[in-house]
């Protein structure tokens, strides 16, 4: 881990810990090595971060590509190593950077829905996630971020953020080859995901 994502994780961290109460269950799935897809609901400005103080080892994002011109925003993040990602369209370059950075054994968090939620809702996945874990042979882990949207959260120990970490999902290739069998597989691995979010998230710790 780089000594600068070390002393921002460290800080993000202190910060979570004393206003907003954190805890975190299922750490010790998470592995410290090799490739890895975190696949994570989004409600919030606060669910990267959140997300990247939980996990024990520094891990790379697709952010949209509007918070790279906010002014030290833009900066911060892309020396803590995001990938610019265009919402408009299908970003064939986003996704061959997040392609290389998964097979040079690092790992990668999205959020499938593709953007935040705006009424507190889980909304349905993108294919995105199944294509990179087919693509890169990278394992799946979901998780559950929960109290992190305005209408739930209350500071200094009142509806803690919590986050839970699922048991790793293995992408499996359909037997039908075609692009239009793929696709399909892609979306209903995502739904998978998204599915298991959710029974994580009506749980809490």
């Amino acid at each position: 881990m780089r000594l600068t994502y070390r002393f921002v994780r460290f800080l993000a961290r202190l910060i979570f810990v004393v206003v907003y109460g954190f805890k975190v269950k299922g750490a010790d799935k998470i592995p410290m090595q090799g490739r890895a897809i975190y696949a994570a609901n989004h409600r919030s400005l606060l669910d990267p971060p959140a997300v990247g103080v939980a996990l024990k080892r520094e891990i790379r994002y697709l952010a949209k590509e509007e918070l790279f011109r906010v002014p030290m925003l833009g900066y911060l993040i892309r020396h803590l190593g995001a990938i610019p990602i265009k919402r408009s369209k299908m970003d064939i370059d986003a996704l061959r950077k997040a392609t290389s950075l998964l097979e040079n054994e690092q790992a990668l968090v999205l959020f499938p829905e593709g953007h935040r939620s705006r009424n507190g809702e889980m909304q349905q996945g993108l294919g995105g996630v199944g294509y990179l874990a087919s693509q890169t042979n990278s394992p799946v882990f979901p998780i559950s971020i929960r109290n992190t949207y305005a209408g739930e959260r209350k500071l200094f120990g009142r509806n803690k953020i919590e986050i839970i970490v699922g048991d790793r999902i293995i992408y499996e290739e359909p037997q039908d080859n075609s692009r239009r069998a793929k696709h399909e597989a892609y979306q209903a691995f995502s739904n998978k995901i998204m599915k298991i979010i959710a029974s994580m998230k009506a749980n809490p710790i």
